[in-house]
Protein backbone atom coordinates (compact mmCIF):
# COMPACT_ATOMS: atom_id res chain seq x y z
CA UNK A 1 0.00 0.00 0.00
CA UNK A 2 1.16 3.47 -0.79
CA UNK A 3 -0.54 6.53 0.63
CA UNK A 4 1.08 9.20 -1.46
CA UNK A 5 1.87 12.78 -0.48
CA UNK A 6 0.49 14.27 2.71
CA UNK A 7 -0.90 12.63 5.82
CA UNK A 8 -2.48 9.23 5.29
CA UNK A 9 -4.42 6.81 7.46
CA UNK A 10 -3.94 3.08 6.83
CA UNK A 11 -6.68 0.75 8.11
CA UNK A 12 -6.03 -2.74 9.46
CA UNK A 13 -8.46 -5.24 10.90
CA UNK A 14 -7.43 -7.56 13.70
CA UNK A 15 -8.38 -10.60 11.66
CA UNK A 16 -6.19 -9.71 8.69
CA UNK A 17 -4.18 -12.85 7.92
CA UNK A 18 -2.15 -11.64 4.92
CA UNK A 19 1.08 -9.70 5.06
CA UNK A 20 0.33 -6.16 3.97
CA UNK A 21 3.17 -3.71 3.46
CA UNK A 22 2.89 0.06 3.73
CA UNK A 23 5.61 1.42 1.45
CA UNK A 24 5.67 5.09 2.48
CA UNK A 25 4.74 5.33 6.16
CA UNK A 26 5.92 8.49 7.94
CA UNK A 27 5.91 8.17 11.74
CA UNK A 28 5.39 10.85 14.37
CA UNK A 29 9.04 10.39 15.35
CA UNK A 30 10.15 11.41 11.84
CA UNK A 31 7.56 14.16 11.28
CA UNK A 32 5.80 15.28 14.48
CA UNK A 33 2.37 16.69 13.68
CA UNK A 34 2.57 15.78 9.99
CA UNK A 35 2.74 12.00 10.21
CA UNK A 36 0.67 9.18 8.78
CA UNK A 37 -1.39 7.02 11.13
CA UNK A 38 -2.39 3.39 11.35
CA UNK A 39 -5.99 2.75 12.39
CA UNK A 40 -6.48 -0.70 13.91
CA UNK A 41 -9.86 -2.32 14.43
CA UNK A 42 -9.97 -4.02 17.84
CA UNK A 43 -12.57 -5.52 20.15
CA UNK A 44 -14.04 -2.51 21.92
CA UNK A 45 -12.65 0.88 21.04
CA UNK A 46 -9.40 1.10 22.97
CA UNK A 47 -6.03 -0.43 22.40
CA UNK A 48 -2.46 0.08 23.50
CA UNK A 49 0.88 0.47 21.71
CA UNK A 50 3.37 -1.62 23.73
CA UNK A 51 6.58 -1.23 21.70
CA UNK A 52 8.50 -4.52 21.86
CA UNK A 53 6.90 -5.81 25.06
CA UNK A 54 5.10 -9.15 25.02
CA UNK A 55 1.33 -9.23 24.74
CA UNK A 56 -0.05 -9.59 28.26
CA UNK A 57 -3.66 -10.54 27.56
CA UNK A 58 -5.13 -7.53 29.37
CA UNK A 59 -6.74 -6.00 26.27
CA UNK A 60 -6.13 -5.18 22.62
CA UNK A 61 -2.49 -4.32 21.96
CA UNK A 62 -0.18 -3.52 19.06
CA UNK A 63 3.55 -4.23 19.19
CA UNK A 64 6.67 -4.20 17.02
CA UNK A 65 8.52 -7.47 16.44
CA UNK A 66 12.07 -6.35 15.68
CA UNK A 67 13.34 -9.77 14.60
CA UNK A 68 10.95 -9.73 11.61
CA UNK A 69 10.29 -5.98 11.43
CA UNK A 70 6.54 -6.54 11.71
CA UNK A 71 3.71 -4.82 13.49
CA UNK A 72 1.65 -7.45 15.35
CA UNK A 73 -1.97 -6.93 16.39
CA UNK A 74 -3.68 -8.64 19.32
CA UNK A 75 -7.10 -7.26 18.49
CA UNK A 76 -9.14 -9.21 21.02
CA UNK A 77 -6.81 -9.01 24.02
CA UNK A 78 -6.20 -12.74 24.34
CA UNK A 79 -2.40 -12.36 24.35
CA UNK A 80 -1.89 -13.72 20.80
CA UNK A 81 -1.42 -11.92 17.48
CA UNK A 82 -4.29 -12.22 15.04
CA UNK A 83 -2.73 -10.07 12.30
CA UNK A 84 0.47 -8.46 11.17
CA UNK A 85 1.79 -5.98 8.65
CA UNK A 86 5.05 -4.27 7.72
CA UNK A 87 5.91 -0.58 7.57
CA UNK A 88 8.79 -0.26 5.08
CA UNK A 89 11.62 1.82 6.50
CA UNK A 90 10.70 1.03 10.12
CA UNK A 91 13.28 -1.32 11.59
CA UNK A 92 13.12 -0.50 15.31
CA UNK A 93 10.31 0.16 17.78
CA UNK A 94 11.77 3.53 18.77
CA UNK A 95 10.94 4.79 15.28
CA UNK A 96 7.25 4.65 16.29
CA UNK A 97 5.14 6.18 19.05
CA UNK A 98 1.67 5.55 20.47
CA UNK A 99 0.42 8.54 18.46
CA UNK A 100 1.13 6.62 15.23
CA UNK A 101 -1.79 4.32 16.08
CA UNK A 102 -5.54 4.88 16.35
CA UNK A 103 -7.92 2.24 17.69
CA UNK A 104 -11.53 1.67 16.73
Amino acid sequence: MTGGNGQDTFYFYSENFGLDVVTDFVSNVAAPGAADQVKVQVTGSTGEWIGTDDFDGTGPQVKFEEAYQLILIDGDGDGFAEANFRLDGISQADQLTATDFLFA
